[in-house]
């Protein structure tokens, strides 16, 4: 089973928002996890009907490669169509987690839609909020409602502020908060798990992360 570990960064929350920043984190059984970030030609995210507080949010104007902000490793600044490829290879099959991801998933299943694709993860996303509640209950504790406070009761830190409202910055926190709620024999008084890369945290089942993308990327961003 691929897992996948999810983010985006969008025009608002309206109906009709587009993502204009993507961050996949992949992991398959017996193989390094791999990471991608796609930042969305601004031709193709309709900034026309943008909300601006939205915009806001993940600091669009001040991170977004068409204002000058510099890309990073694992990064790539494609069109909508070219993003589209990659988060349909990358999500095929994978039972995607993230925070409240459904609104992620039917964002980027409305951009899969606009490309002439569906949507072909396995089954509803998951919530990993909503398996930090039964973690807590099952540690005889009164999970708190708000994902940031129920991270920290896990004993997972929240992203640092510079990556707090990015989308590899918040994928990167369900990744932490999913292997330490799968880890074993852990009791809900834990330590609390910092930021760090993917794989960090140690998972019991697969090898730490090694940066890079799979092979078929290459040849999505040379379209």
């Amino acid at each position: 089973m691929t897992v996948l570990f999810l983010d985006t960064e969008t025009t608002g929350v309206h109906d009709d928002r587009r993502a204009w920043e993507i961050s996949m984190i992949r992991r398959v059984a017996d193989a390094d996890d791999t990471t991608i970030t796609v930042f969305v030609h601004i031709d193709d995210i309709d900034l026309d009907h943008a909300d601006p507080k939205g915009l806001d949010v993940g600091r669009f104007y001040q991170r977004h490669p068409a204002f000058g902000a510099a890309l990073g490793p694992d990064q790539h600044h494609l069109s909508e169509r070219e993003a589209a490829e990659i988060v349909d290879e990358w999500t095929a099959g994978a039972e995607i987690f993230g925070v409240r991801p459904r609104f992620d998933t039917v964002t980027l299943a409305n951009a899969l839609r606009r490309h002439r694709r569906e949507p072909r993860w396995w089954r509803d996303p998951v919530d990993i909020t909503e398996l930090a509640r039964g973690w807590m209950l099952a540690h005889g504790q009164l999970p708190r409602r708000n994902p940031e406070a129920l991270s920290e009761q896990c004993g997972i830190d929240i992203p640092t502020p510079d990556l707090r409202h990015t989308a590899y910055g918040d994928a990167e926190w369900v990744l932490r908060w999913y292997d330490h709620l799968h880890a074993p024999a852990l009791t809900a008084n834990t330590t609390s798990t910092g930021l760090g890369r993917p794989g960090q945290q140690g998972h019991p089942e697969v090898a730490s992360c090694a940066s890079g993308a799979p092979e078929h990327l290459s040849v999505a961003i040379a379209q």
